[in-house]
């Protein structure tokens, strides 16, 4: 088995001997290139993660879109040919020029397409490999669709909803110096509000969606942006430490591995192999043993049974077992009422009404929440003031698109603002409709469903079951599509946008807008960075602002309402 319980790593083969046996060994292959053997790694105890690439500049890290098909067998047939291969990372670092392919960029979407397209075909013959999309590039800003590097990665493990094992990470000091893990230094306007050294690391684990982070994390390239030949002792042992202390925490997703980037003589500007202070403080750090952590869920009583209240969270649901995997029992709007019953983790085991399940300990609270409170206008202004100052805003222009949205505030009469959207309701039904039913020809012959996107056709009549299973799909289709067609709160944010305002659903971000403006404020902001209206705010172009957030059809006349606001 090619795993390994500690945390040590290099980027290619050929210093595994300073490892001692303690650690793992990242290699690149192409779909072209020649099955590989990798069993005498694990057998000396190593663990081996594989990228596989099309190939390398000009050539892209994956195809062009007319080649993913054949891409995604010629990956199938090279794992299936392979040995000892048990965690694959799919292409690398999309945001890069010098991967795409041709010199033709690869947008998000396109990437999801090529990877859903491999994880299918080497599940079939390989199902016990361990796949992961490529790891993220930090401090550019470059794929298409995906602008900011931070929010690419939860845009695109929200996006996937499934085939993902383990997350690839890449992370990077600037310097070799051993005190530049912590330094608080950001990157320029417009993206201020990012960190621009190792610090990225942290806010990359810290958008990894919830129902992810029970997966493993590696960091397949580190180093400190600079040749080796730059390097300063102690560097490689801060960086395993900061690794141990991070994964010490309770609570933390662990990371498994760190990988030195790179063992290669042939590589002038990032070869490692010649730089001995760094293969001295490697062997130190192998020396202290930092493995990454099991984790070993206990049920524990209660100190005492009490009862708690449901507090504002996007993710109000009761679930079968402590983890965000297990089956939802029911789910429960703020302020209800709950017993609480035992604890696991994190977790707390309640019973809500005749139900019991388990509850995000986070998600309880023993005072009743206080919900459906308007701001007043100095509470208002004092949170748009905190997220203009924040995101590098115009305190002005930021309330005078509040006001033109909103007419200044998230709620009616204590109800959140909705504005319901039938056209759009309608292409949202059809597209579930698409995603979860097929019918044959005529409509009434080889009827279909399933549960998840990219899964398997399954007939249901004749099996009640799967009757019922099938109009709860109907059911949750509908409403989905409901909360989707509909704008809320301040921002008057579109429901399918929830995604990239941090919710997991459209129903999800209305009930935590119901709960307060500072929510909506927040993720009006949020969006305005996704969509890459940040910039425009940030630079005063009030114009190119208006085509992004308000569509290009009426953006001289969105402008116009903007400017008329700022002079009031």
């Amino acid at each position: 088995m090619s795993t390994s319980k500690f945390l040590y790593g290099i980027h290619d083969p050929g210093g595994e001997h300073l490892l001692s046996r303690r650690g793992w060994v990242v290699f690149t292959e192409t779909a072209d290139s020649q099955p590989g053997d990798y069993r005498r790694y694990a057998d000396q105890g190593l663990g081996v993660i594989v990228r596989i690439n099309n190939g390398y500049a000009p050539a892209g890290t994956i195809p062009t879109p007319d080649r993913y098909a054949e891409f995604a067998q010629k990956c199938a047939a090279w794992v299936a040919a392979s040995r000892g291969v048990e965690w694959l990372v799919i292409g690398n670092e999309i945001a890069l020029e010098w991967e795409w392919p041709t010199n033709q960029p690869i947008s998000l979407a396109s990437y999801l397409d090529c990877y859903r397209q491999c994880y299918k075909a080497i599940k079939a013959v390989a199902p016990h490999v361990k796949i992961a999309p490529q790891a993220v590039a930090p401090w550019n800003a470059s794929t298409p669709d995906a602008r900011d590097w931070i929010l690419q990665l939860r845009q695109m493990l929200l996006a996937l909803d499934g085939p993902v094992d383990w997350i690839c990470l890449h992370a990077y000091t600037r310097g070799y110096a051993p005190s530049a893990f912590v330094t608080g230094a950001v990157m320029d306007a417009p993206w201020n509000h990012h960190y621009s050294g190792w610090e990225t690391l942290w806010e990359f684990m810290a958008e990894i969606p919830l129902r992810l982070r029970h997966l493993p994390v590696m960091v397949t390239e580190a180093n400190g942006n600079q040749p080796w030949s730059t390097y300063q002792a102690g560097w490689v042992q801060a960086l395993y430490q900061q690794i141990e202390r991070w994964n010490a925490k309770p609570g933390n997703q662990q990371i498994r591995c760190v990988a030195l980037f790179r063992w290669a003589p042939h590589d002038d500007q990032w070869d490692m192999s010649q730089c001995n202070q760094a293969h001295d403080d490697l062997r130190a750090a192998v020396a202290m043993g930092y493995q990454w952590r099991e984790a070993q869920p206990q049920v524990l009583p209660a100190p005492e049974q009490w009862t708690g209240y449901v507090t504002g969270s996007p993710f109000l649901r009761l679930r079968t077992e402590p983890n965000t995997n297990s089956n939802v029992r029911a789910e429960v709007v703020t302020g209800e009422k709950v017993t609480v019953t035992g604890q696991c983790d994190g977790w707390l085991q309640v019973n809500y009404g005749a139900l019991t399940g388990w509850m995000l300990a986070t998600w309880v609270s023993r005072a009743k929440p206080m919900i459906n409170i308007e701001s007043t206008q100095d509470q208002r202004s004092a949170i748009i003031a905190k997220l203009a100052a924040e995101y590098g805003v115009d305190e002005r222009v930021a309330k005078a698109v509040i006001k033109i949205e909103s007419g200044g505030s998230g709620f009616r009469n204590g109800r959140l603002i909705m504005r319901f959207e039938p056209h759009v309701f309608k292409a949202r039904f059809n597209a579930l409709f698409a995603e979860h039913f097929q019918m044959g020809d005529p409509a009434w012959s080889g009827d279909g469903h399933r549960v998840n996107v990219g899964g398997e056709w399954k007939p249901f009549h004749g099996n009640q079951d799967m009757e019922y299973q099938a109009q709860l799909i109907a059911a949750d289709i509908a409403e989905r599509a409901a909360f989707d067609a509909a704008s809320y709160g301040a921002g008057q944010i579109m429901g399918f946008n929830h995604a990239a305002c941090g919710y997991s659903s459209a129903k999800a971000m209305a009930h935590e807008f119901q709960q307060s403006e500072e929510a909506q404020l927040r993720a009006m902001f949020q969006y305005f960075r996704h969509s890459g209206a940040l910039a425009c705010l940030v630079a005063g172009d009030l114009l190119g602002f208006a085509k992004i957030y308000n569509g290009p059809a009426n953006a001289v006349a969105y402008e116009k309402l903007i400017r008329e606001a700022l002079s009031k």
